[in-house]
């Protein structure tokens, strides 16, 4: 993932969760690392859509490992740049 990228979605994972994050440990489940709630997670969908211009699909709520979802977050980015 681009550095970039990276560092403006953990901004926005520190903002919606209230934490520091540094870093996501990209191979452990999402949910129990980041402690997020359901609304959390439409807060988070909603910051990254405004900060990257996107739409996100809602079976991105359903990705298990950060890996996963960031692996469908540079999808709909790519894909949303090549439109």
């Amino acid at each position: 993932m681009n550095k970039d990228v990276t560092e403006r979605v953990i901004r926005i994972l520190n903002s919606v969760t209230g934490r520091n994050y540094e870093h996501v440990d990209l191979k452990s489940d999402l949910a129990s690392q980041l402690c997020l709630d359901s609304i959390q997670m439409v807060d988070l969908f909603a910051a990254l859509e405004m900060e990257f211009n996107i739409e996100l699909p809602l079976k991105m709520m359903n990705a298990k490992t950060g890996e996963d979802f960031f692996d469908m977050f540079m999808d709909e980015l790519n894909q949303s740049s090549a439109a």
